[in-house]
This record gives structure tokens, sequence and C-alpha cells, in this order.
């Protein structure tokens, strides 16, 4: 008991310690804070808002209360005006004058069925009294060929083996151009179509060789002819590959000696390949159309010069030869259709003229390319043949697996 009193003493001391020291320490902090306080510049008085608000309004009364001011727009540009074209003056009509080449292609003629013994004085000596001669020049000589320097160029090819007479026995004629002084000379040219070129006999080695005639082909170098050529023109196919122009001539003139002979027939063309040998086609022009119906009699006979005779196809040539109608450098396509339309349009005026003859009427007259079934009008339509049914095998039962 005695020791709790102690300690109830001794705490009482020490809170009156206590509460005396912290009282002094907040008299001089209150002390300080007073003479900060009173050290201090006052405050400035604060504005009043309500009055600024009322400020701000009345401003923005006013300038909304204003009318707002209309822009003024600028006045668009003008639109240019549109100034009309001057009328051109029609300019009279000028003949274009005549280029060299066009010049050139109208004083030059072609020579077919030349021979190759021919030489370029001899050719113009031959045409000297048609007109003044300007150049003339040899082309599509058959050659034996020879080795040079570049390979594959068959023009160097062609030129040495002419310089050395190194020829081929492929075909025994050649080409030729002459070129004139004037468009008259080669106009009075033409009319050397059908001129013959003899070859003198010669002796050479011991072996005598016999005359020999050439039928010359004139005809224009731009490749222009008449426009109905090709209604007097024979087409000639089936033919040997040795065949020649001269060889063809002869056949044709033979058949045709109560029309003229060799004057019926106005030239021949054989259609050749790279090698100078002919592909089996050939034309034949003749004087005019009754002559070709004369020489379409000529069609299955046999025709060979040294190799197998082979039975000809002569038939009406249409319009598969090259006319005046198409551009130059245009080529029309062959096709089988109009070599049969051709023919089928000659057999039906022959039949008309036949049964006017006879006095019936051409609806009468048998049509040659019409069949056995379309010819019997009493049968009526041919009937589709059904197929049998014979041979086929036909499965029953199940298969095994």
């Amino acid at each position: 008991m005695a020791k709790k009193k102690k300690t109830a003493s001794g705490g009482g001391v020490l809170g009156a310690l206590t509460t005396s020291a912290f009282s002094d320490e907040g008299a001089a902090a209150s002390s300080l804070f007073s003479a900060s306080e009173a050290s201090l510049p006052p405050a400035p008085p604060a504005a009043p808002k309500a009055k600024e608000r009322d400020d701000y309004d009345a401003a923005l009364d006013r300038v909304l209360a204003k009318p707002a001011k209309k822009r003024s727009k600028a006045p668009p540009p003008p639109a240019p005006v549109a100034e009309k074209p001057a009328k051109k003056r029609r300019k009279e009509p000028v003949e274009a004058e005549p280029s060299v080449e066009d010049d050139a292609a109208a004083r030059t003629i072609f020579v077919g069925n030349l021979p190759r013994e021919a030489t370029k004085k001899q050719l113009a000596r031959f045409f000297r009294p048609y007109g003044a001669v300007q150049s003339s020049r040899k082309r599509s000589v058959a050659v034996a060929g020879c080795a040079v320097d570049t390979n594959g160029d068959d023009k160097l090819v062609q030129s040495v083996c002419a310089r050395k007479g190194l020829l081929s026995d492929a075909k025994r004629t050649t080409n030729a151009y002459v070129v004139f002084e004037d468009v008259e000379g080669a106009t009075n040219a033409l009319k050397a179509n059908g001129a013959v070129w003899k070859i003198p006999a010669s002796i050479e080695d011991g072996v005598e060789t016999p005359e020999e005639t050439f039928h010359l082909r004139v005809d224009k170098a731009s490749g222009d002819r008449g426009a109905q050529d090709h209604l007097r023109t024979a087409f000639v196919g089936n033919c040997p590959f040795d065949s020649s122009e001269e060889g063809l001539r002869e056949l044709f003139a033979a058949h045709l000696q109560e029309s003229g002979g060799h004057s019926a027939v106005e030239n021949v063309r054989v259609v050749r390949d790279k090698e100078h040998r002919c592909v089996g086609v050939a034309y034949v022009l003749l004087r005019d159309r009754e002559v070709l119906s004369t020489a379409l009699d000529l069609d299955g006979a046999s025709y060979g010069e040294s190799m197998d005779p082979r039975p000809l196809r002569v038939q009406p040539c249409g319009k598969r030869t090259k006319s005046s109608v198409l551009p130059r450098g245009a080529t029309k396509k062959v096709t089988k259709k109009a070599a049969f339309g051709a023919r089928r349009r000659l057999e039906k005026k022959a039949r008309r003229a036949e049964a006017r003859a006879k006095g019936a009427s051409p609806a009468q007259a048998a049509k040659p390319w019409q069949g056995k079934r379309a010819a019997d009008a009493s049968k009526g339509p041919a009937k589709k043949k059904k197929k049998s049914k014979e041979g086929k095998k036909t499965f029953v039962g199940k298969r095994k697996t």
C-alpha cells in the first residue's frame, strides 16, 4: 500500500510541470503569430462580381442588337465570247504529182518464159522497136548452188552461180524486167505478148542441139490485169512437176487448131516453188470465153514431158487470179467452194442453152450435181437408216464381285 502512494504523488508533480511548460510555449507562439499578422499589408477589397456580370451582359446585348452587315459580292467576270471560226475557203483540187516509184512501175514490163541464154543486150535489142529501153534485169534463174562466205545468203548464191554459169536443169527458162524511158514505150511493148524467141541449133562436144522456140509472156510489172481476164482463164491442176510454160502451150494450141492454135492462147503461167519446180498448178489465158469452153474438153487428158503422164484437171478459173479490182500487194484466198461454184454456174448456163435449143424449159433439165435420192422426186426425201443393235451384248443379272 505504501508503494502505490509514492507513485501517485510523483505523477502529480510531473503533471503540474508539464502544464506549466506548455502554457508558456502557447503564449509565446500566440504572440509570434499576432506580431506577423500585424506586420503584413492589408488585402485589397474584393470587386463585386455581380456588377461585372451585368456589364458583360449589357455589352453582349448591344452587339446582338446591331444588324449584321451584308458583304458586297463582287460581280462575276463576263463570260468569254466564243469567236466564230473563220470559214475555210475551198481549195481548188490540185492533181498530185506521180511519185518516182509509181512512174518507174508504169514504165516497167514483165517478161516471162524467156530462155536463160538470153543476155541483157539481146533483151534491149528485142524491145527497142517499141521504145527507148533504159535498163533490164533477169530474175528467177535456176542455179545449181555453190559455197559462199555468208551462210544462208540465197541472193549471194544466185549472183555467184549466175556469173559462173552454174545453172540447174530444173527450169529451162527465166524471167526478166525491162524498164523504158517513158510510159508510152511500156504500153507499146505489151503488144509483144506471145512473140517468138528462137534459140538456133548448135553443136557442143559433138552433140547437136535442135532449134528451140519460146513464146514470151509480156505483162505489166505492177500486176494490174484486166477485170474480165478471169472469165477467159482456164485453171489446170494435177500438172507434173516438170511441166513448163511452152509444153502446156503446145498442148492447148494443138487442141485449139480450129480456133487458131497459138493465136488462141495469150499466155501460160506455171506456179513454181523455191526450187523452180511446178507445184502442180498452172493458168492458161485464152483469147475469149468461146475458146475457153472448147479448152475445157482437155479435162482428164494425160500430160507429161519427162515424167509419167498425169490426167489434167481443167476447169474454169472463176475469180482466183489477180485482177485490177484488188489493191496492189493484196491477194484473195482461194477456196474449193469458189471453184465448185464457178463450175456449177457454167454448167447451169450450158444446160439452159441446150434446153432452149431443144425447146424445153430450163427447169426440166437434170442437174448433174444432184444425188440419186434427190433426183428421184417420187420417193420423197431420203430416210435415215436406223442403227441396228445386232452384235451388242447386254448384261443381265448381278455382276460378280
